[in-house]
């Protein structure tokens, strides 16, 4: 379509950035997923670019299948993270009702430091 409006130059540099765009935006959630594995389970550690490889085999496999069943695929974990993060702030906001609107800490702070001869 930027061929036809624009002419043939503008349209290859649209087409290049909707392919670089795309492909960082892989990359970026490819690489925040594995990390935030990584941080759940300190073991993988070693293995973060066969992680990363991973992920990016399995989705250039799930994508080759169509867009259809690319879609059907790719919605269940949408909805599984969407369910997850909405129920976490529902509970977040049930435990903030029932302190009284002053959540009771996991683990106390450390009382103030003390600095001797300074002052602020």
């Amino acid at each position: 379509m930027a061929s036809e409006n624009l002419g043939a130059y503008p349209g290859l540099l649209a087409a290049a950035a909707l392919m670089i765009d795309y492909i960082l935006t892989v990359a970026v959630g490819i690489s925040a997923g594995s990390g935030s594995l990584v941080s759940a389970l300190p073991n993988l550690l070693p293995h973060t670019l066969l992680l990363c490889l991973a992920i990016l085999v399995l989705i250039t496999l799930i994508n080759l299948r169509g867009i259809r069943e690319a879609g059907i695929i790719f919605m269940i974990p949408t909805y599984i993270f969407i369910v997850s993060l909405l129920s976490a702030l529902g509970f977040g906001v049930i435990k903030a009702i029932a302190a009284g609107g002053h959540p009771i800490p996991v683990e106390m702070p450390p009382p103030p430091a003390v600095h001797a001869g300074l002052r602020w």
